[in-house]
């Protein structure tokens, strides 16, 4: 399926910052792009980190390339960045959106001496949808579901809002996969960990933050809670203080700290 890729935009392309030894692997979240982790990425840079922005395959291109990938090829290009990043700097720290956010947790559980912290953004560990789990059952009927977030959107920074406006129903069972072998690895996770969710997003369970604190075995634990934001936190209305809280946690993690 790759002879129709058509980038939805250049921001929707994989960047990389150049800045200083720690270097931080952001990931972008479930039909999104890496457009999406751009403005935090830049905030990060500014205060001396290094930046990899990747782009998880099928995704800132055609919804069709989508369709044809799997959780194991999402999950294999996270991986495979985070050990490129580790092979060159002293400190790696991840950080993901959404499902970007479930692919940190599972990293900084298998590879607990390499990870120096992690940051989840409105992670779930579980979905307000009603398809997850079995949205595949669905997919011959109803292959692709419009999100309906006009609202939400007009609450977000347009220049980065890139990404599809549908979701392949049959990818919803990928992202549950995910969501669960997150979830049972959370106790397996000790780095130090941030953990921010709004209150407003009706996108996933209202109690993915609050799980995702008690479970893991993190010594050092922090819980930043958003008022207003929807669901991609990262452009939304409290972004400034989200790169904020970001920043000044993983300043605290890095090589020199």
């Amino acid at each position: 399926m790759t002879n129709h890729v058509s980038l939805i935009s250049p921001l929707a392309e994989a960047f990389r910052l150049e800045g200083g030894p720690h270097a931080v692997l952001l990931i972008h979240g479930f039909t999104g792009s890496p457009a999406h982790m751009r403005p935090l990425g830049e905030a990060l840079h500014s205060a001396g980190m290094t930046v990899q922005g990747i782009r998880l395959k099928g995704h800132g291109t055609d919804i069709r390339e989508m369709m044809a990938c799997t959780w194991e090829d999402w999950l294999r290009d996270a991986q495979d960045a985070f050990q490129a990043l580790a092979e060159r700097y002293p400190a790696v720290s991840v950080c993901g959106l959404s499902m970007g956010g479930v692919l940190s947790l599972i990293l900084a559980a298998r590879e607990p001496s390499r990870v120096s912290s992690c940051v989840t953004l409105s992670a779930p560990m579980g979905m307000a949808n009603p398809f997850g789990s079995f949205g595949h059952l669905l997919a011959p009927f109803l292959p692709l579901v419009h999100k309906h977030n006009a609202q939400e959107r007009q609450l977000y920074d347009i220049t980065y809002d890139i990404g599809y406006d549908d979701i392949p129903s049959a990818k919803c069972h990928d992202l549950d996969i995910l969501i669960k072998t997150a979830r049972r690895s959370l106790p397996d996770i000790r780095c130090p960990l941030l953990c921010a969710q709004s209150k407003a997003d009706g996108a996933i369970t209202r109690g993915s933050a609050d799980i995702i604190m008690r479970e893991v075995s993190s010594p050092e634990r922090q819980h930043v809670t958003l008022d207003t934001s929807p669901h991609v936190i990262t452009i939304g209305p409290e972004r400034e203080r989200l790169n904020a809280e970001v920043t000044r946690f993983l300043l605290s993690h890095g090589p020199h700290s």
